[in-house]
């Protein structure tokens, strides 16, 4: 996959918890342990078509896990904050008619995290999402009683990739940064559990070419989310 030291074994992450045991697992929502991607991507690429605005997918893509405002200020630059701030209204009115169709829980989630319960590790969201979109998710795949703090982005100043959130997260659970693992599919999740002083683990479901998982330097890298059960089974 990609180089042999950042691929996660049941070897490699003992023998990684041996020199920095974990108090907490923290995880990402879109992309991490829910199949939301393409959807977000389509309602996104949709919106901004119906609004006589360019953009193209795989630009939208490369956005992904971006808080919407960001998204849109990239993508109107000449538009006021106020003008942003209607569309962010107005395709959330959109997002939330649909966006439990557009979603599918990943495989092994609920495992993973029942496990993780079991060995008695606290157990965090972290998000960007706008906090009513993450509780109806968790709730309609019934993943909300697995998480003891569930933490938006949009509860602290800066999204990631600062560590923010992820600090809010960690406090939130009385659990010290460095005691913490952070779990995400993106490049800033990465770059946020780093700032935060976290170890991190990539879970590459957008195949991202071994350059710039090199240059993110997570401590792991894995294919899917299951990939950690075997581990914690």
């Amino acid at each position: 996959m990609f180089f042999l030291f950042m691929i996660f074994s049941e070897f490699s992450f003992r023998e990684f918890l041996k020199k920095r045991p974990l108090d907490a697992f923290l995880f990402d929502l879109d992309g991490t342990l829910l199949d939301s991607r393409e959807g977000i991507i389509e309602t996104v690429y949709t919106f901004l078509k119906s609004k006589g605005i360019p953009s193209n997918k795989k630009k939208i893509a490369t956005l992904f896990g971006t808080p919407i405002e960001e998204l849109f200020r990239v993508f109107m630059p000449s538009y006021t904050e106020e003008q942003i701030k209607e569309f962010v209204s107005e395709i959330r009115e959109i997002y939330a008619k649909n966006h439990l169709e557009l979603v599918r829980i990943f495989p092994g989630v609920k495992q993973l995290l029942s496990s993780l319960k079991r060995a008695n590790y606290k157990i965090g969201l972290a998000s960007t999402k706008y906090k009513p979109f993450i509780m109806e998710a968790l709730e309609h795949f019934k993943l909300a009683n697995f998480f003891d703090v569930i933490a938006s982005g949009y509860e602290v100043k800066n999204h990631k990739p600062a560590p923010d959130l992820l600090l809010y997260t960690a406090k939130l659970l009385g659990v010290p940064p460095e005691k913490c693992i952070y779990i995400g599919d993106s490049q800033t999740d990465v770059l946020a559990g780093k700032a935060a002083k976290m170890a991190t683990i990539l879970v590459s479901t957008n195949n991202y070419p071994e350059t710039l998982v090199k240059k993110l330097n997570p401590d792991f890298v894995v294919s899917s989310i299951d990939s950690l059960l075997n581990y914690f089974r």
